[in-house]
C-alpha cells in the first residue's frame, strides 16, 4: 500500500503508490468489493 491521499467514508479507500519516477498506481476501493486502478503518468 502507498500513501492514503483520501478517506470518504469508512468504506471508501483511495491509494496512491509511486511505481517508478513519474508513474502512479491509483488504487480506489468501495466498500471493500469494488477496486479501481488506473495507471498515471505525470512526465
Amino acid at each position: 500500500m502507498g500513501q492514503q491521499v483520501k478517506t470518504a467514508t469508512t468504506t471508501e479507500l483511495i491509494d496512491i503508490s509511486t511505481l517508478e519516477n513519474g508513474l502512479y498506481f491509483l488504487n480506489i476501493m468501495f466498500n471493500n468489493t469494488t477496486q479501481i486502478n488506473k495507471m498515471i503518468k505525470t512526465t
